[in-house]
């Protein structure tokens, strides 16, 4: 157990170097700006979150606000190749090396950073790739002898639903490599299904499973020179297609959901998130990693897909953490890619991940096919569960008993087609065992929760 104190300690020893978080959404950054000597937020919107850190002093560059230049795209890359940018980090950095943290590695990111002398906390794009691309990480998983689902690799051209409902029943699961919040995921349950895919991806190959019931489950990680840490696992939000438009889209997480997993699934939880951590060590892999898993009615854990990079629970996780009195994982995964010569007590520290969090957060996207602008009345801050306005914040961090902290894009903003404007964060679980929203919440969530005019 580590108090705030103790942390801030040990960042100013090992981390007392300018640190640039570049991300779309300054609440993606979230997680350690009270604890890191030297940190800078640059982003891409314009949200009351950015107006809270930097009212409290934090240094937020966002390029809304604080440049009249145009962004090409809504990506790191994007952001760094503007001159008031890299202006902002010669600035900020003061003539030290500028260490660069981003949510996924890109071959466009990696090349400004060496030409610009920029150290980039992150693993190479190749590296995140080989494990995230869902073809390739299953072979990764036979190579293991890890299980998954049944599954095959065809060419698009090639897929026959009678052939595959034959093998799997009528309904299956199809993925392409790469994708985002269940954009590159379908669920198969008729000829007709498939053919609407194939219509949309006419060419390229991808991957068929066989579709598993049961429990999803989530969980970090972190890979070290000297091991693999796991995070406490936690309940993954999805198949809410008034929150996700996908089918098997993710909508958030509960870390307090009630599993009651006995020791034979804790320890194949155990096993293949060592087992990956290592191999992943082996090939030149470190820090954060995030694994999907299904849990399923007869007790086997399955593997489903490895997020090689920094994931969208983490800002809320290392909240809890740090409530836990807990060595954040995003604080060791700058503490390895810094180069720091802090050693940790793994077990020790294996130990204390073990603990149940008290939290969850729900997250809301444009369901529909089209560009909305949002018309809201509401702002970003904590609010009582009948949505009476409590007073500004930005962290799950700020709530009291009975709160929750709404995280929403500000008004008459454009939001494309299964883009966040939303998130809420609840000091408790808020998913009931058979996977539906407790009651209790869900008059706050329907009026945050609907179709804005466009």
């Amino acid at each position: 157990m580590v108090t705030e104190s103790e942390l801030i300690d040990l960042a100013k020893k090992y981390l007392d170097v300018p640190i640039f978080y570049v991300v779309p959404d300054a609440s993606w950054a979230l997680g350690l700006e009270w604890i890191l000597p030297q940190y800078h937020i640059i982003c891409v919107d314009d949200t009351d979150v950015v107006d809270y850190l930097k009212r409290d002093g934090f240094s937020v560059f966002c390029a809304e606000t604080d440049t009249d230049a145009t962004l090409v795209t809504r990506s790191a890359s994007g952001l760094l190749k503007l001159a008031a940018v890299e202006r902002f980090i010669q600035d900020k950095a003061a003539g030290r090396e500028p260490h660069l943290l981003i949510f996924k590695p890109s071959p466009a990111i990696a090349k400004i950073c060496t030409e610009r002398g920029y150290r980039l906390l992150a693993n190479s794009a190749e590296l995140n790739r080989s494990y995230e691309d869902k073809l390739r990480f299953g072979e990764t998983l036979d190579m293991l002898g890890i299980r998954q689902p049944t599954h095959r690799i065809l060419p698009v051209a090639e897929l026959d639903y009678d052939n595959l409902s034959a093998m799997w029943s009528k309904q299956f699961v199809l993925q392409k490599a790469r994708g985002f919040a269940g954009s590159s995921s379908w669920l198969i349950r008729s000829a007709a299904d498939l053919a609407a895919f194939r219509q949309q991806e006419p060419q390229g190959r991808v991957k068929l499973s066989k579709w598993i019931t049961g429990i999803p489950v989530t969980l970090n990680a972190c890979v070290l020179d000297t091991g693999v840490l796991q995070g406490r696992y936690f309940y993954q939000i999805t198949g809410h297609r008034e929150f996700n438009r996908y089918d098997l889209g993710t909508c958030g997480n509960d870390y307090a959901y009630p599993f009651n997993f006995g020791p034979e699934i804790e320890s194949q939880i155990a096993h293949v998130t060592q087992t990956i951590g290592k191999q992943m060590r082996t090939a030149g892999y470190r820090g954060i990693f995030g694994l999907d898993l299904i849990v399923s009615g007869d007790a086997r854990v399955y593997v489903i897909e490895n997020n090689a990079r920094l994931v969208a629970s983490i800002p809320v996780f290392t909240k809890l953490q740090l409530q836990a009195r807990q060595l954040p994982l995003l604080l060791l995964h700058l503490l390895q890619f810094a180069g720091a010569s802090f050693a940790p007590e793994l077990k020790k520290l294996q130990g204390e991940l073990s603990q149940i969090f008290e939290g969850s957060q729900l997250i809301l996207r444009n369901t529909t096919d089209e560009p909305l602008q949002l018309h809201q009345p509401w702002h970003t801050g904590v609010y009582d569960l009948g949505l009476q306005w409590q007073q500004s914040g930005w962290h799950i961090g700020m709530l009291g008993a009975e709160q929750l902290l709404l995280n929403i894009v500000k008004q008459n903003r454009w939001v494309n087609p299964n883009m966040e404007y939303a998130n809420m964060q609840f000091a408790t679980g808020i998913v009931q065992k058979n996977g539906d929203l407790k009651p209790a919440l869900l008059p706050a969530v329907k009026a945050i929760c609907y179709k804005p005019s466009v």
